[in-house]
């Protein structure tokens, strides 16, 4: 198999190191480890210790990553989905969520046309995943999360010629018929212990400081005041309220092209421990 683009570890260096770096060799990953990112030339993957509302202001400040990824990640139970994120990263590039699962046939994709098309969406993944043996405890979550998600797609993404948004001024209660170029996707799927659920906008307007602003606004006790501040719809708790749902939240952007938001759940012991963990990957 042919060795991707580098990838520098910066942080804290995952262990067994030697163990880890073989495995995800074997998987077209070529990996180093610098602890400060001083030395290192290349795409770089910034390793943080939970909980993330400890780590905002570091993370807002990593202009230089391409990635910043909670350490809880690279425990041994998470290196199959570990190495497809890294491959992702390294690609740059979205591979579909069957792919991330490492079985296409266990994920549906459908696309996402208009505000009210999404309750049937979300009811439809619900059964999906019920005959699927998912606990309705999960699937419950997942329903959750994937509003969130299909309202930042629906009313947040969408932006005309200028950058200028259409309809994130509009109640949440007001239905929206997009146009086939504006159309989302959402995915979800099932594989062994992991239940997965996505949403990919074709914007890609989702910024690290939007991202980081609205969590520190929810985790202060701020929540709405950004929306307030600057005349958009909604409560402003989306992004904190998909995050603090899941065990693992991936926030992947090509900008101008695409933004994509994973919600993973761990049907089992959940392997990062009690706190929701927040991978941000931004491609640009």
């Amino acid at each position: 198999m042919a060795l991707s683009a580098e990838l520098s570890i910066v942080g804290n260096r995952p262990e067994p190191w030697d163990e880890f770096v073989s495995y995800m060799k074997g998987h077209g990953l070529e990996l180093t480890h610098d602890s400060n990112g001083h030395h290192t030339t290349g795409r770089k993957v910034l390793a943080f210790h939970a909980p993330i509302q400890n780590k905002l202001d570091e993370i807002r400040g990593t202009r230089d990553f391409e990635s910043v990824i909670c350490e809880g990640l690279f425990s041994k139970e998470s290196w199959p989905l570990l190495a497809e994120l890294l491959g992702d990263i390294a690609g740059q590039k979205f591979v579909s969520l069957g792919k991330l699962l490492q079985n296409p046939t266990c994920a549906q994709s459908v696309s996402v046309t208009s505000a009210k098309h999404r309750h049937e969406l979300k009811d439809r993944m619900v059964e999906y995943l019920k005959s699927n043996k998912v606990r309705s405890t999960i699937a419950d979550r997942c329903f959750q999360v994937a509003e969130e998600m299909l309202m930042n797609a629906i009313y947040d993404a969408p932006v005309d010629q200028k950058g200028a948004s259409l309809y994130n001024h509009l109640s949440r209660k007001e239905d929206v018929q997009l146009q086939q170029s504006q159309f989302s996707k959402l995915e979800y799927g099932v594989k062994n212990q992991i239940v997965a659920v996505s949403v990919t906008d074709p914007f890609g307007g989702l910024t690290r400081d939007t991202l980081v602003d609205y969590l520190d606004s929810c985790y202060n006790g701020h929540a709405g005041e950004i929306n307030e501040a600057e005349g958009k719809g909604g409560a402003g708790r989306g992004l904190h309220l998909i995050v603090e749902s899941s065990d693992l939240t991936v926030f992947q952007v090509k900008r101008g092209q695409k933004t994509r938001v994973i919600s993973y759940f761990w049907q089992k012991e959940n392997p990062f421990g009690e706190n929701p963990q927040l991978s941000f990957t931004y491609f640009d």
